[in-house]
């Protein structure tokens, strides 16, 4: 079996470590009806990776890299007080892929996740940093 450099990476920064803490920042948008496409982006505090893919009609497929500056500034706006009123409690999984809304979640080891709504054409400043640093790995080279 070939593994990438990426898909080790992943599979590192899954393990759970005595002295590290995974953090995972999720993101799913559904543009239109059959193509959603998600952002999982983790790191150990140390590095972090991007993993990206669509589902049904969209066919994107990619592991990359990111900045754990860059993993750090985004993590730190999810978890601000300001994204607190963002915050939803999950229903059904069809909701989590409503075109009306990204939704974000955030995990910390195996903890639960905390999920987030932001409506598309919200106009706070930290929903759209967030949202288009995102898209912007999400539109990426691999």
């Amino acid at each position: 079996m070939k593994f990438s450099l990426y898909t080790f990476i992943a599979i590192a920064l899954c393990c759970n470590s005595a002295l590290a803490k995974t953090s995972q920042l999720f993101f799913l948008q559904q543009l239109e009806p059959g193509h959603i496409v998600y952002a999982s982006l983790m790191s150990n505090g140390e590095s972090a990776i991007a993993n990206i893919a669509g589902l049904g009609a969209s066919n994107i497929k990619k592991d990359i890299e990111i900045d754990q500056v860059l993993f750090s500034k985004l993590w730190n706006i999810a978890s601000s007080k300001e994204f607190s009123g963002y915050l939803y409690e999950k229903g059904s999984v069809d909701d989590l892929a409503n075109p009306s809304f990204y939704t974000i979640s955030l995990r910390v080891d195996s903890s639960d996740k905390t999920y987030f709504r932001i409506p598309i054409n919200d106009t706070s400043e930290s929903a759209r940093i967030l949202v288009s640093a995102i898209q912007g790995l999400i539109g990426s080279g691999s």
